[in-house]
């Protein structure tokens, strides 16, 4: 409850508010309502959640392994497969339907479809008879592939707040697009999951605004600055890309989609900046992606490691030309190389190519390489330090 009333609704939930969750299959909306119910349990209020998908049982469970001692009593779990049915539910005598907060779940299982525009009528005219008996209601809403809800844009302007919940590997992003009775939230809340399943708010630095990291080409050391901004007012919004090409941000943002990253999301606003007049270049792709994924998680990268890697489009490190790692060598061999770190990380056959150049000019006995396969592994290691899901993702290596 925590996570609703002091976080994304700081002036609480109304009675009567009627509220649209909206987000991915599998990405914590049933536990988040669960959680939110129990704490309006404990508060001594009686809430009752209705599933269309899931079976009463397999909810009952969840809502044991998440509730609390306290709460758990007081939340109803109720079944109901059409619109009809629900509305026969919520229209029962106060005092066999006593309750005051509820949750449906979800809109789609009820057997709206998404041109039925009856139903949608007769949903919304079930709305206005909860507001009138001042019951908070959550929906639950199955978005498109694009992640935008699946339904009537009506739906929206219903409602009197619409949110959602994205992935973003272990974490989950929580936003507030539209909020009758007070602000939206400019920023999305960063939330952790345990291993129950319950979310908590993450510790995020709020100095990671610009994130900045390190790439090299073959000017030499590249810094990358990249800031990702949230606007609510608009869902989209286009890049400020000052030498990262089109085509770069279109690829880079298209693989942490793959890795349910929505950097675009939330009408984000991305601005990334390559320093003075350095064009786009494949082996800046590791560096932009984490400078990406740091500021939109407010995560700074630990170690501040230099990041030389093209990405393929499952996310995977590809080599880097033979001259390119034969310029880095040679720098370090005229010692006109500076590092802020000395750590390197490109993927292992590269590694390997590169560690026979240092070794040939007997140079940079003080580096340590670091052989990655993966974005995926990267960004566990060094920006949410965590271990990568694939073993052996990672291999560090003293030249």
């Amino acid at each position: 409850m925590e996570l609703l009333s002091e976080r994304l609704f700081p002036d609480g939930i109304v009675a009567g508010q009627q509220l649209l969750l909206s987000g991915e299959p599998g990405v914590s909306k049933s536990t988040l309502l669960l959680q939110a119910l129990n704490g309006f349990a404990e508060a001594g209020v009686p809430c009752a959640y209705i599933t269309s998908e899931q079976k009463r049982p397999e909810l009952q469970r969840r809502l044991q392994a998440v509730g609390t001692e306290k709460g758990i009593p007081l939340v109803k779990i109720h079944e109901a497969d059409s619109l009809e049915t629900l509305s026969n539910l919520i229209s029962r005598p106060s005092v066999s339907f006593p309750h005051r907060v509820l949750v449906v779940d979800s809109l789609q299982g009820l057997g709206i479809g998404p041109s039925a525009q009856g139903e949608w009528e007769k949903l919304f005219g079930l709305m206005q008879f909860l507001r009138i008996q001042n019951i908070a209601t959550f929906y639950v809403a199955h978005v498109r592939k694009d992640l935008q809800i699946a339904g009537p844009k009506k739906l929206e302007h219903e409602v009197d707040a619409v949110f959602s919940i994205r992935r973003a590997f272990a974490y989950r992003l929580l936003h507030v697009s539209k909020n009758r009775f007070g602000p939206s939230s400019a920023e999305p809340v960063v939330c952790t999951v345990d291993r129950i399943g319950r979310l908590f708010l993450a510790q995020r630095n709020e100095d990671v605004v610009v994130a900045k990291t390190a790439a090299f080409d073959s000017h030499g050391i590249a810094e990358i600055e990249a800031k990702v901004e949230f606007n609510i007012n608009c869902r989209s919004r286009r890049p400020a890309l000052n030498g990262l090409a089109k085509h770069g941000y279109q690829k880079i943002t298209s693989i942490l989609r793959g890795m349910s990253v929505d950097v675009g999301g939330f009408g984000s606003l991305v601005t990334c900046s390559l320093p003075g007049s350095r064009k786009y270049l494949p082996e800046h792709d590791l560096a932009i992606a984490m400078a990406f994924l740091s500021s939109y998680l407010q995560l700074p990268l630990r170690d501040d490691p230099i990041l030389c890697g093209e990405l393929g489009l499952d996310g995977e490190l590809r080599s880097l030309h033979p001259s390119l790692l034969q310029r880095l060598a040679a720098l370090i061999d005229q010692d006109f190389f500076y590092m802020r770190s000395r750590t390197i990380v490109m993927d292992a056959a590269s590694a390997l190519v590169f560690k026979g150049m240092l070794d040939k000019i007997g140079k940079g006995r003080d580096l340590v390489l670091v052989k990655a396969n993966s974005l995926s592994g990267v960004a566990h290691h060094y920006l949410l330090h965590d271990p990568a899901p694939e073993p052996t993702c990672l291999e560090q290596e003293q030249v």
